[in-house]
């Protein structure tokens, strides 16, 4: 999972932040005198002179000369010295400045990410929702936290979640079920109002996927390809669905536009064999033995291409190449219970050419 707020980002903001009161200017020399002050401390910041900002913030602090951009400067001072628990007092009493700002919660995300403490993170992330519940890319981060929860058992048995429908009730443990399901929640409300954001098609379709609910899956694998018809990843989860699915032709005619698109090869002759058993899924031996040929050019003892090779060759009514293939099998393959199966076919095939 990305990182929530880098470093760089901070660094990159702080000149953007705003001493409220002091930086607005004025015609008096008396503001003009704070708002130089101010942009002190910005300076400090910017050339990594921390305890010279900090030092400065806390004479505004004690003179009561407070707002939350002053509160936001300190804590990202603190935050560059790595004294997160001192830059997270800062955050807090930024919000205290300004109850309906989000950009103080969002630096103690910051610090709680670099803590790794993900029970701080998440409740944070939803302080900020509750402020602002159209912040998408918070949302975002929000559900790919559960999932990053939901693959790790000592996170699902320590990080806890009150109910909404009891807030005053005490937090509880979510199953690995519960977080998935918590992170769909977050990224179908993203989805809803804005299906083409980030990977948040593909990241839903592939829970329903994993869940093995194939129909739920396909709506939102295809409008990831949609998006990004040339991302092999998505392209692939697609067809893969479509053949769980049970939607041969779809899945030919997607796994074919994968073989396309993919930037390595490496899954290339599973994708061909992907393609050859959905053609015998619908009885077109045919293509399934141009593809089986596909897969033995590039891989010539591959056990389970000779196998289906052998198997379209059989259905197909063609005996006589069928047993080379099949022998050829016997000679690579390591399984020992599928050789005795195939062994009597050969025995079959042999004693028929006999009788001809």
């Amino acid at each position: 999972m990305r990182r929530f707020f880098l470093l760089a980002m901070i660094v990159t903001l702080v000149g953007l932040v705003s001493l409220g009161a002091f930086a607005r200017g004025g015609k008096d020399k008396g503001n003009q005198k704070k708002a130089a002050e101010s942009l002190k401390i910005e300076d400090f910041i910017k050339k990594g002179e921390y305890d010279k900002a900090i030092e400065l913030a806390k004479k505004f602090e004690a003179a009561g000369k407070v707002s939350e951009g002053l509160y936001i400067d300190l804590g990202v001072a603190y935050y560059n010295k790595k004294d997160f628990p001192n830059a997270i007092a800062a955050f807090e009493k930024a919000t205290e400045q300004n109850p309906f700002g989000t950009k103080a919660l969002l630096y103690e995300v910051t610090c709680y990410n670099d803590m790794k403490q993900p029970q701080k993170i998440l409740d944070t992330l939803e302080r900020v929702l509750a402020i602002d519940p159209t912040k998408t890319d918070v949302q975002y981060d929000v559900a790919q936290l559960c999932e990053k929860i939901a693959k790790d058992q000592n996170l699902i048995a320590t990080v806890k979640v009150k109910d909404p429908a009891k807030p005053d009730g005490p937090a509880k443990t979510l199953t690995q079920t519960e977080w998935l399901d918590k992170a769909l929640e977050n990224y179908k409300a993203i989805y809803d109002v804005n299906p083409g954001y980030k990977d948040v098609a593909f990241a839903t379709g592939l829970i329903y996927f994993n869940r093995g609910d194939f129909e739920k899956a396909q709506p939102y694998f295809e409008k990831a390809v949609s998006v990004d018809p040339n991302n092999d990843n998505v392209v692939l989860a697609l067809g893969q669905d479509q053949l769980k699915g049970e939607k041969y032709k779809d899945a030919v005619t997607t796994l074919a536009k994968y073989l396309e698109v993919a930037k390595s090869d490496t899954l290339k002759p599973a994708v061909m064999d992907q393609i050859a058993i959905a053609y015998e899924k619908m009885n077109d031996y045919k293509n399934a033995l141009v593809f089986y040929g596909k897969i033995l050019q590039l891989r010539p003892h591959s056990e389970r291409a000779l196998l289906g090779k052998g198997n379209a060759l059989l259905q197909l009514k063609k005996y006589d190449e069928a047993l080379p293939v099949l022998e050829e099998y016997m000679k690579v393959s390591h399984n020992d219970a599928k050789k005795q199966q195939v062994e009597k076919v050969i025995q079959q095939l042999k004693g028929s050419k006999k009788r001809r």
